[in-house]
């Protein structure tokens, strides 16, 4: 019978390496994309190396657009890029479809750059569920550096300010909302080196029962002149989140 410890256990005598006791480093260290926060169960993981297959492309506006970028990613080789509209509702999104899930935390995560035009980038978690539309909604407003959540009304609080960041598409930052869909309230927000608990925020709802259920995760990339072209990148999509 094999003895002995596992690779990645703390026990044993090692010169050369160290023991891992969390495989979530283990995984990134063989390339996951799930590196910036691990907590939550991931459900979908998306860098764009099969191409644009799996988000729904929506470009809304004069000349919006949303295409598959080669040479300018943050993990892996290819990454989104996302052209607003010069006019309209002035946007480009990706949006991510699934059936329900088990209600629970759910996240969605994604690495994006600024550009000069950038307004606003926008995390979506919607729920429809036969009777009711959910939705959990933060925006990163670029032109006031404010982070806004949309609450119980549907309208913007302010949770955040003073947050300016580069505006550089060779600058990436990351951004996670979660939201807990069991009791239809916020969770929390990172954004790069900081975190905002919001526990007892409630989100909004309308009647849809036309709606069959499914959920939906979306992006936004909003501009407020021209057609401005900011990249998205390593969407991770979790359940589950504590």
């Amino acid at each position: 019978m094999p003895h002995g410890t596992p690779d990645w256990g703390l026990v044993g005598p090692k010169t050369t390496t160290y023991g891992l006791d969390d495989l979530g480093e283990h995984a990134v260290r063989l390339g996951s994309i799930h590196m910036w926060d691990r907590r939550g169960d991931t459900v979908i993981l998306d860098n764009f190396e099969q191409g644009l297959s799996l988000p729904v492309q929506v470009p809304q506006g004069l000349n919006a657009d949303v295409i598959l970028m080669g040479g300018h990613a943050f993990a892996g080789a290819f990454c989104a890029g996302l052209t607003a509209g010069s006019d309209g509702l002035m946007r480009a999104e990706l949006e991510y479809t699934h059936g329900l899930f088990v209600p629970s935390g759910l996240g969605i995560e994604f690495t994006f750059t600024i550009h000069a035009n950038t307004s606003e980038w926008v995390w979506i978690i919607t729920q429809y569920d036969g009777v009711d539309e959910w939705w959990a909604v933060v925006r990163y407003d670029i032109v006031n550096w404010v982070l806004q959540y949309e609450d119980a009304l549907g309208a913007p609080e302010t949770f955040a300010t003073g947050l300016q960041a580069r505006q550089d598409p060779r600058v990436w930052h990351t951004g996670k909302l979660v939201a807990d869909f069991s009791i239809h309230q916020y969770v929390r927000f990172i954004l790069n080196d900081r975190v905002w608990s919001l526990p007892g925020r409630a989100f909004w709802s309308i009647p849809a029962p036309l709606f069959f259920p499914y959920m939906a995760f979306r992006i936004y990339h909003v501009g407020t002149a021209g057609n401005p072209t900011a990249y998205c990148d390593a969407v991770v999509v979790t359940q589950n989140e504590p």
